[in-house]
């Protein structure tokens, strides 16, 4: 139930965002927010990330799969919001993952599939479902983001514009 309440959430937050500038931003007790899963994954390029990699930074994680074709009409505004935030060099990392366990490829075509799409992002291989299945995700894509200090204000279930990313980046930066 706390899943749904926070997809609402979102959901009311990105429709309501014209209005934001009119009313006084609420505060949200970080305490409050659930913390995002420890782990330690590979991207495409051989890096391992870590939560350790995240702290201090707000990141924008869009889970995906080779199959779903609103994951793929979405990666050209994630690859620009990567391009646009500075190439995961400044205060906001943009990360994809892909559960193989939910994928009908292996590792080797998610990378061969990254670079047939263009994409450059770091996009995280989960070989084994391990932070997979510590999330609620009932469809794809879905983005989480988690904010400076490793908690997690809500996700977003479904594809988004490059302006609703780039909108609730702001938002949740802001809480």
């Amino acid at each position: 139930m706390k899943a749904f309440a926070r997809i609402v959430a979102l959901l009311l937050l990105a429709a309501l965002l014209p209005l934001c500038a009119l009313a006084e931003e609420p505060t949200v007790e970080a305490e409050e927010l659930p913390r995002f899963p420890e782990f330690s994954l590979t991207d495409q390029y051989g890096r391992v990330w870590t939560n350790e990699d995240l702290a201090g930074k707000r990141v924008f994680l869009n889970i995906w799969t080779t199959w779903c074709p609103y994951c793929i009409q979405e990666m050209p505004d994630i690859e620009k919001l990567y391009q646009d935030t500075g190439l995961n060099e400044g205060d906001t990392v943009i990360l994809g993952l892909d559960p193989l366990t939910m994928d009908n490829t292996d590792a080797a075509g998610v990378i061969a599939f990254l670079q047939e799409q263009g994409v450059t992002y770091p996009v995280l291989i989960d070989t084994d479902g391990a932070l997979f299945s510590q999330l609620d995700v009932e469809g794809y894509p879905t983005t989480y983001f988690i904010l400076p200090d490793g908690t997690v204000p809500g996700y977003m279930p479904g594809m988004m514009t490059y302006n609703t990313m780039v909108q609730l980046l702001d938002l949740i930066v802001a809480q």
